[in-house]
């Protein structure tokens, strides 16, 4: 059995950013997603589709990366002034609609929507209730596990300042902390670009290279070798 990651997200604030605000967001995502791809390439399946105005939907075939999406997408929102929640889900696929994600339906799709909408006011980024873990093909320690790991993830993202999202986003794109200074979203409010060293400080602020990036390796790394169980049994390359 395949299994899929998806992410489910709606903009944040955007009553308060109006009709134009919120098309230069999510066409900012549409932009995310692809630098995504190119990072990682055949991860992403079709297009990330809007609906309901504000809401977003996302599916990947390599549900390892989910976390890295996850963190991608709203490192490079809030370095553009914006964010998102998310919510992950990810299991089976009953039928997959490429050119329309959100019309896709299974396990992975219900999941990813119940984040979201069980989501607590103090979560940006949550997993599915973990009433649901034995529909995701995942162990309950693995989820236990990973979703204590989130919350916290979570609330360090929630605290970035824009720089440090800059640097965040820059540095998931493999770019050297020069690119990242040559950005224009790096740019300050004078339209002045920010020294190496002001990147490589925000770097070690958010401890990208001693704890975030380590630990989004590792993430992957163990998801994508054998987190997901089928009928409780541990199995590899999350397929049953």
């Amino acid at each position: 059995m395949k299994i899929y990651a998806v992410l489910t997200g709606d903009i944040i604030g955007s009553s308060r950013l109006g009709t134009s605000g919120l098309s230069d967001a999510l066409t900012r995502l549409r932009e995310l997603v692809g630098e995504f791809e190119k990072v990682h390439p055949s991860s992403i399946l079709g297009q990330p589709e809007v609906f309901r105005g504000d809401s977003w939907q996302l599916c990947l075939q390599r549900p390892s990366l989910v976390l890295t999406a996850a963190v991608f997408i709203r490192a490079g929102l809030k370095a553009s002034g914006y964010d998102t929640r998310i919510g992950i889900g990810w299991g089976s696929v009953d039928h997959l609609n490429e050119d329309r994600i959100s019309e896709s339906g299974g396990p992975a799709f219900v999941l990813s929507g119940l984040a979201l909408d069980r989501m607590g006011k103090d979560r940006v980024i949550a997993l599915f209730p973990s009433d649901e873990g034995a529909r995701s093909g995942i162990s309950s320690s693995a989820f236990a596990i990973l979703d204590a790991s989130l919350a916290l993830l979570d609330a360090l993202i929630n605290g970035w300042t824009q720089r440090e999202s800059v640097a965040v986003y820059g540095a998931m794109r493999k770019l050297s902390q020069e690119e990242i200074a040559a950005l224009p979203l790096a740019l300050t409010r004078q339209g002045r670009a920010p020294t190496r060293q002001a990147i490589q400080d925000a770097l070690r602020r958010v401890s990208w290279a001693r704890h975030l990036g380590p630990f989004l390796e590792t993430v992957e790394t163990t998801i994508g070798g054998n987190w997901f169980s089928c009928e409780g049994e541990i199995v590899a390359d999350s397929k049953c």
